[in-house]
C-alpha cells in the first residue's frame, strides 16, 4: 500500500469519526495503541524508568506538636 493510499485511508476514518461525534473516542484509540505499540517495540534491555520520590514534608520531619509536650 503507498503511502498516499494510507494517507487517504486515515482521512476517510477521521472524517467518518468526526462526522458520528467519535473523534475523541477514536484520538484515544490511537493513543493507546501508540503506547502499546511502543511497550511492544521496548527492548528487555532498557530497565526500569526511575520514579522520583516524594519529598517529605516539614511536618512529617518535625512530628506533630502533641507529641512534643
Amino acid at each position: 500500500m503507498g503511502l498516499n493510499k494510507l494517507v487517504e485511508a486515515a482521512l476517510i476514518i477521521v472524517l467518518i469519526a468526526a462526522a458520528a461525534g467519535q473523534l475523541p473516542r477514536l484520538v484515544q484509540t490511537v493513543r493507546v495503541a501508540q503506547l502499546q505499540l511502543i511497550k511492544d517495540s521496548q527492548s528487555s534491555k532498557w530497565g526500569q524508568a526511575l520514579l522520583l520520590r516524594e519529598k517529605p514534608s516539614a511536618t512529617r520531619l518535625s512530628g506533630s506538636p502533641s507529641r512534643d509536650r
